[in-house]
């Protein structure tokens, strides 16, 4: 009854059954089954298998080890050679385990993880799953309790249990996402539930924490991850947990794209939303009154906004003793926390606190820290993990940023002085006037006499930046530059706005100023996503209002008459769809919106300290198709505030001067430096070329100072051949992992992807054609990696490319080519037409080595393409040596021989093929010519028609076939002389498994 549940199950029920058991009836008894003991470790049979083979109905595959826990297979190792491979070690570590879920997806139904291992340090682990079937996802470095990268910890026993148990999970509508923990994570995770746990068992007095986790480093993970524990962990202790943040916005995205999003049985149904401070009442009453009355108190996981804790709203609530409780607050530095703070500890004296914050506390916001941490204990942080950490990790991105101070003439930012005054101002009263962000919100309507004059002045620079005249140049300047800000549309943008007002002008402006470039489909590119009022005063925010719902359909294609509900449409398309491709926002989505797939922001609101770092953080998540690779976010400042922002921090020592270094220095910089790593990378590239790569004997050469001045003087045609011959030669140097030139490789891809990145930026041209070259040059590499011809006039459009500045080059996507006798062909040709002596000889051999190569991993378990694959590698050693007369005979006879071999077996039935590879393979290793297999061949005719008559299509042979097949085998290799039974034994299984794979390719 197990093992039929177990084979029913979905990915998300067989990782519920791991979890948490199986309950199975017997009769009339009802028995609670679990698969994995947690608490005992020892009571676990552990288990790894080196080359493990499974099989599915088109592919069988190999891992190199498997890790097993009472018989499941859990983790998945793919093996790789740093030290031969470099950083290419883990792109096809990563690639193989991808291909593997896509080719046995039902193996990953049961396996958990998978890590690609190259040394302790560089080791990755990753999700799998059944339903991802080979698509590309997170992966990342495993650290240790000492902040050491450490794979071998991640595998340990009681880490791996640990992980299953509270980690792992699946998410989505349909189930079929899955996340597992990054290692700050768990960490973070691992000493909250020790703080938990100590106390409520009476061993520690301390029952609060505060972790700070950089923005985009998954801290609502973590949140997550705590309430679920606490709650399964205390489940017979009525557990009661609230989640708190900050504003009605984030408490959607918490409950709706995380608590709600993970499949948690018997945890999300006790999730609810505290709608009202009524409703809040009623919970903490519910709760003191089962107190007094000693009764059950009823367990609960509750969302709600900080707002509804104030004080006197609260004063008639009296204390609760109940310490099963926790306390989840988002966002802690918030000024309004001081208060509510105090409100939250008079209430719940004895729960569990434990604060996040994304961005450093800063030194005015020293409550934070009594609330919240133990600074008499030196303890400020119960765990942080710093942002040049989460860069390093490849977890978020760096931020680039630049400052537009005007527009063809026009002055169009903020005044540098009034800025500079208002932050002074601000700073040298900061302990009386608190957060600048507070007072900006547009919310805040009431302040005290003594702050009326900053937000006098922030209403001043709110007017100015609202003006439709300086937001129509802002529009035009956005519309000329968005195509390369946003890579061809690759990522989308985020243009934040001043006020809701700003909002429906920029919206406006942004459509007339599109349409007029690109035609009116570009009406549909924007989108405005901000709150709207009952009452709303403002004739251009409700008429626009109006506008807005006439155009959004629900699914059902009615009429949406509710904003919020418009929003989210709008939110979810421009996450799922094409379309809306830019965002204007003003307080919406500029904290807690997490997509990778956003790039740019242009920034006109004056926003400060950690509202200002929440929003550009917007930008930082990593995103990765392919060969293209999103360097970082791009940040375009149109009212001048990050310059000075990190000036009035520095100056009164508003943060920890190491904080700051690390955040304004080293991670959140002027496009300047992404320039200067630009032009190292050129130059670096450049001389490498100019001096000259060695593979073995051969040396190439490329001056590309000398074909861009030919570019220019319009005679670039006379490098095309010459730049062919090189480029195939660079790509043995590649297939033979050659480590200079797969370094040489990466930084040719990261030049083309940094240009990219850098957007609209105009000083970047100055780098135009040389990036447009070493793109060309990196693309047409490829091509020859993956044995495919270049495209017709390949490289005659390189002058038109380096001519044209708006031109953006990108790198290709080549598809792997099927190589045929047509290709052995041609280079048979080649082969013939050339002399050891001739300069041509050593590229032409190079092409024939590539095709070849190229040809046997078509059918990687044929044993005669496996024999001539060691003559290949003899080959290509000798290539490298040196070129003379006995290298093109071998050449020329070894594509002969494949030529041959592949032409006979072209025109055969599928079983008469089989039987020739093995007779064939036969006469190669042993110079036995044999006429027949006498037992063999009739059982495989007779195998290939019976599964071919099957109504049941399968994927792989019985087992009590393939015995068959294997012993049959063994009498033929008996007659013809091998009697070592385990070289014998050996042919026979490698035989069984072409015959295997090739009955299954035909059928």
């Amino acid at each position: 009854k197990v093992r039929d549940l177990l084979e029913r199950a979905e990915p998300h029920e067989f990782l519920e059954y791991l979890r948490s058991g199986i309950n199975v009836e017997i009769g009339r008894k009802r028995l609670k089954v679990f698969l994995i003991d947690y608490d005992d470790i020892d009571n676990n049979e552990f288990t790894f298998c080196r080359e493990v083979y499974f099989h599915s109905e088109e592919h069988d595959v190999r891992f190199d080890v498997v890790l097993y826990v009472n018989g499941i297979p859990l983790i998945v190792v793919e093996a790789e050679n740093l030290f031969r491979l470099g950083e290419k070690a883990l792109e096809d570590g990563i690639a193989q385990l991808l291909r593997y879920e896509k080719e046995v997806p039902q193996l990953f139904k049961y396996v958990q993880m998978g890590v690609v291992y190259t040394d302790g340090e560089n080791s990755v682990y990753m999700p799998m799953s059944r339903d991802w079937r080979g698509i590309d996802r997170w992966r990342g470095r495993w650290r240790d309790f000492n902040d050491r990268y450490n794979i071998y910890d991640f595998l340990r026993k009681d880490r791996l249990l640990d992980i299953l148990r509270w980690f792992v999970f699946y998410k989505g509508r349909e189930k079929k996402e899955k996340i597992i923990p990054r290692y700050n994570q768990y960490w973070a995770v691992k000493k909250s539930v020790d703080r938990i746990i100590s106390y409520l068992e009476g061993r520690d007095h301390r029952n609060r924490g505060l972790i700070w986790h950089w923005q985009g480093s998954g801290k609502t993970y973590i949140m997550f991850y705590i309430a679920y524990q606490f709650f399964k962990r205390f489940f017979d202790k009525d557990p009661i947990i609230f989640f708190i943040v900050d504003r009605r916005e984030l408490q959607r995205q918490l409950l709706d794209e995380f608590i709600k999003d993970i499949y948690t049985p018997y945890f999300q149904e006790d999730v609810k939303v505290i709608e009202s401070i009524e409703d809040l009442k009623t919970v903490l009453r519910e709760i003191k009154n089962s107190e007094i009355d000693k009764l059950t108190v009823k367990r609960g996981v509750y969302v709600v906004l900080i707002h509804k804790f104030r004080p006197e709203e609260l004063e008639d609530i009296p204390s609760i003793n109940k310490r099963e409780i926790i306390i989840l607050l988002d966002e802690a530095h918030r000024s309004l926390y001081g208060v509510l703070g105090a409100s939250l500890n008079r209430v719940l004296p004895n729960a569990v606190k434990l604060a996040f914050t994304g961005t450093p506390v800063m030194s005015y916001e020293r409550n934070t820290f009594i609330h919240f941490a133990y600074p008499h204990l030196n303890e400020l942080y119960l765990h942080k993990y710093f942002i040049s950490d989460s860069i390093r990790d490849g977890y978020t991105l760096p931020i680039k940023y630049e400052v537009v101070q005007e527009i063809k003439g026009l002055k169009i930012n903020v005044s540098q002085e009034e800025i500079k005054d208002l932050l002074n101002t601000w700073a040298e009263k900061i302990y009386e006037i608190g957060s600048l962000d507070d007072l900006v919100d547009e919310e805040v309507r009431e302040i005290p006499v003594s702050l009326r004059d900053i937000r006098q002045r922030l209403n001043k620079i709110t007017v100015f930046l609202e003006n439709p005249k300086r937001l129509n140049i802002i529009a035009d300047y956005i519309a000329e530059r968005i195509i390369e800000d946003t890579e061809n549309f690759r990522y989308k943008a985020l243009i934040v706005v001043a006020s809701r007002l700003a909002c429906v002008r920029m919206k406006k402006a942004l459509d007339d100023a599109l349409t007029r470039r690109f035609g009116e489909e570009a009406k549909k590119w924007s989108e405005v996503l901000m709150t709207y009022l009952s009452d709303e005063r403002e004739k251009e925010i409700s008429d626009y209002l109006e506008e807005l719902l006439s155009r959004w359909r629900s699914p059902e294609g009615k009429v949406l008459r509710d904003w919020g509900e418009v929003n989210r449409r709008i939110q979810d398309s421009f996450k799922e769809g094409e379309d809306p491709k830019i965002l204007i926002v003003t307080d919406m989505l500029i904290t807690g919106f997490d997509y990778p797939k956003l790039k740019v922001m242009y920034l006109d609101k004056p926003i400060y300290e950690h509202r200002l770092l929440q929003a550009v953080a917007r930008v930082n998540r990593p995103y990765r198709s392919q060969d293209i690779i999103k360097e970082f976010g791009l940040v375009v400042d149109f009212v001048g505030l990050l310059d000075n922002v990190k000036e009035t921090i520095a100056k009164y020592e508003l943060l920890d001067k190491n904080v700051y270094k690390e955040i304004f220095e080293e991670s959140i910089k002027t496009t300047k430096d992404a320039l200067e790593e630009l032009e190292h990378l050129i130059i670096e590239i450049k001389q490498r070329l100019m001096t000259g790569l060695k593979i073995g004997v051969h040396e190439i050469k490329i001056d590309i100072d000398e074909i861009i001045r030919s570019i220019d003087e319009g005679s670039a045609f006379k490098h095309v051949e010459d730049l062919t011959k090189k480029t195939k030669l660079i790509a043995l140097g590649y297939v033979k992992y050659d480590p200079i030139i797969l370094d040489l490789i990466i930084k040719m891809r990261r030049v083309s992807n940094i240009y990219r990145a850098l957007g609209g930026n105009r000083d970047k041209l100055k780098f135009h054609k040389y990036v447009v070259f070493i793109t060309k040059l990196y693309n047409a590499v490829k091509y020859y990696i993956n044995a495919s011809k270049l495209p017709e006039d390949f490289w005659r459009d390189l002058l038109k490319m380096v001519h044209e500045e708006t031109f953006i080059p990108e790198i290709d996507v080549v598809k792997e080519s099927m190589i045929g006798s047509a290709d052995l062909e041609e280079v048979m040709k080649k082969i013939l037409a050339v002399k050891p002596e001739d300069p041509e000889t050593k590229y032409v051999a190079a092409e024939a080595i590539l095709t070849i190569k190229s040809l046997l991993d078509l059918e990687p378990a044929n044993p005669v393409y496996k024999y001539i694959y060691e003559r290949l590698k003899r080959l290509e050693e000798a290539w490298i040596r040196r070129i003379d007369e006995n290298l093109i005979i071998n050449i020329k006879e070894l594509t002969e021989d494949l030529l041959k071999y592949t032409m006979k077996r072209k025109s055969m039935d599928p079983v008469d093929r089989i039987i020739y590879d093995l007779k064939e393979f036969i006469n190669r290793r042993y110079g036995k010519n044999i006429d027949k297999l006498y037992d063999s061949e009739p059982l495989i005719r007779e195998i290939f028609n019976r599964y071919r008559s099957q109504k049941e299509k399968r994927s792989l042979f019985f087992e009590e076939d393939k015995k068959k097949i294997k012993t049959t085998l063994l009498k033929d290799l008996y007659k013809i002389g091998v009697t070592d039974i385990r070289e014998a034994s050996s042919i026979a299984d490698e035989m069984v498994d072409h015959i295997e794979r090739q009955i299954f390719r035909e059928l």
